[in-house]
């Protein structure tokens, strides 16, 4: 683990698509919340996926996207983590559009 990672305070987890694969996110989660106890960990998710974290206490924030955004959104969304200076986004689904949203984050 680098210095950098060991420093972080800010982490943004995003998994975007199905329930169970969601579902799937809670241990490694868990792991980082125990790893990074004074670390704010923020999910990004879509629905119905967000209600697995609403809850849930290794979660500060829940970011709740609709699947079908228009460009504008997802430039707002852009924008808003940018403003959130993560120090470690870990990408669950690796998709273009996460990978894109985590390297803008």
């Amino acid at each position: 683990m680098t210095k950098a990672m060991k420093a972080a305070k800010k982490i943004l987890c995003i998994q975007l698509r199905q329930l169970g694969d969601v579902l799937m996110t809670t241990a490694a989660v868990r792991t980082l919340s125990e790893n990074y106890p004074h670390a704010n960990i923020d999910f990004l998710t879509e629905a119905p996926g967000d209600q697995i974290y609403e809850h849930n206490p290794h979660i500060s924030r829940v970011i709740k996207i609709k699947r079908k955004n228009s460009i504008a959104e997802w430039l707002k969304l852009a924008v808003e983590l940018r403003r959130s200076k993560y120090d470690l986004v870990i990408d669950f689904i690796g998709m273009p559009k996460t990978a894109i949203l985590g390297w803008l984050s």
